[in-house]
């Protein structure tokens, strides 16, 4: 989770560096959707994680 976290991040970065050559309104826009797809992407995977953990919680015996 964390390996795949930091790839999407430098992917990102690349992707707005080669954004910024156009003008600086669509530059701005790009970068808001690609920060806003990667934010939702993470809160998702968190969302999900945190459930898997809660899931597997209950199965535990308890002491």
């Amino acid at each position: 989770m964390v390996m795949w976290n930091s790839i999407s991040v430098g992917n990102l970065q690349n992707l707005q560096l080669k954004v910024t050559a156009t003008d600086g309104k669509q530059t701005f826009r790009l970068h808001f959707l690609f920060y806003y797809c990667f934010m939702m992407i993470q809160m998702t995977s968190q969302i999900l994680l945190f459930q898997h953990d809660v899931n597997s919680a209950r199965h535990l015996p308890e002491k």
